[in-house]
């Protein structure tokens, strides 16, 4: 069985704006959560499911791998249910971006 793990991350945060990518320790915050994430060894995979260019852009330096998806979803389970239709795999694991 295929287990890929996707980090939904978005900037529009309304009770703190930019929060994902805040800096903790000198990396932004998602990318803390990206990189433990990697280390699970039950995952086969890990994605960044994002809509934001920026954010892209900085996964990019940090070879992160990135699912660009729409900007109307409205909550991160809408994030992750478009981002699964682009890839094959048998279990999905939601791991939200704000939790390093």
């Amino acid at each position: 069985m295929n287990a890929v793990g996707i980090i939904p991350v978005r900037l529009e945060s309304s009770r703190l704006p930019n929060k994902a990518i805040l800096d903790i320790g000198g990396l932004p915050m998602f990318v803390h959560t990206c990189k433990r994430a990697l280390l699970a060894e039950t995952l086969d995979e890990v994605f960044l499911a994002t809509d934001n260019i920026k954010i892209v852009e900085i996964a990019n330096k940090h070879n992160i791998k990135v699912i660009m998806t729409d900007t109307i979803h409205k909550n991160s389970t809408e994030r992750i249910a478009e981002a699964c239709e682009k890839i094959d795999c048998d279990i999905i694991v939601n791991i939200q971006g704000d939790e390093p």
